[in-house]
């Protein structure tokens, strides 16, 4: 089960945490890549699971995105 959820998770670029630390809250994490495309930080927030949404998901997303391109990092096009 482990597998397939890291699996999942690089596929769809983000993870989230469902209650498994604490009850009711829950968590999004995304790498944060350098020019070369590897991986030299991840960035993760916290929150209510109540409040998680579709929109919370896309702004976690975007911050990973913009942090990485500071780093050099364009999709591949460094």
């Amino acid at each position: 089960q482990l597998w397939d959820e890291a699996k999942r998770s690089l596929e769809q670029g983000y993870a989230l945490d469902n209650e498994e630390a604490e009850t009711g809250v829950g968590c999004i994490g995304v790498p944060v890549l350098d020019a070369s495309g590897k991986m030299v930080a991840g960035l993760s927030v916290s929150a209510p699971i109540a409040r998680r949404s579709d929109e919370w998901i896309a702004v976690t997303i975007t911050a990973g995105e913009r942090l990485s391109a500071r780093l050099g990092y364009f999709g591949g096009k460094s």
